[in-house]
């Protein structure tokens, strides 16, 4: 059956995407084990592409960092199995805090909970 609201796919997604924003305040290794999907795919500044939960996690543990981000905007895909939500986020290793922007693709598992497929941050150049 198809939705005839347009504009409640996106309504779902970005308050998905604030959700994970949220749970990144409190712990990013929380908000990844909570969102990402096990075939996930992580592209980080300076770091070889990752692919998959495990060892995305790792990496955020051993990397320290903690991430706060802030929805933009997002949409989905009119099959509705495949979203994207967009921002700006704030990542501190140590003393050192870098503005990037960031990109989630976001895919429906078999349960409908959505969990992200890829994310991608990009530098903002001060």
């Amino acid at each position: 059956m198809l939705n005839k609201d347009p504009f409640n796919g996106k309504t779902i997604i970005l308050a998905t995407d604030k959700s994970m924003n949220q749970a990144l305040t409190i712990s990013s290794l929380g908000a990844y084990k909570e969102f990402l999907s096990p075939e996930g795919r992580y592209y980080f500044p300076g770091f070889q592409p990752m692919t998959g939960s495990d060892r995305i996690l790792k990496f955020l543990n051993n990397e320290a960092i903690s991430i706060s981000a802030e929805t933009i905007s997002g949409g989905r895909s009119t099959s509705n199995d495949l979203a994207y939500t967009y921002g700006r986020a704030r990542i501190k290793k140590g003393n050192i805090v870098s503005n990037f922007n960031y990109v989630r693709i976001w895919e429906l598992d078999a349960t409908h909970k959505w969990n992200v497929l890829l994310e991608v941050f990009s530098a903002i150049e001060n």
